[in-house]
């Protein structure tokens, strides 16, 4: 019951535009790793350990991408730029 009734509040939320988007980017934001792996990503790493694979593992996956791109906007992601 308490699974379902968790579908049918997410139903209401995902048929107004701007509640679902405002939920999305809250659910982002909560994030917490994906600031650190940008900022340890191009660090020097000490001969004989490995590369921090955390990075490019967010691009490499779809879903990871999306988050990160929700997080970290760019000038092209704004569809009303005229850029």
């Amino acid at each position: 019951e308490e699974i379902l009734n968790g579908f049918a509040e997410r139903s209401v939320i995902l048929q107004d535009d701007e509640k679902w988007n405002a939920a999305w980017v809250a659910f982002c934001e909560s994030m917490p790793n994906y600031v650190p792996a940008a900022a340890n990503a191009f660090k020097d790493i000490p001969e004989g350990e490995s590369v921090n694979q955390i990075f490019p593992h967010y691009l490499d996956c779809e879903a990871h991408l999306d988050v990160w791109m929700t997080i970290f906007k760019t000038w092209h992601a704004d569809k009303t730029s005229n850029a």
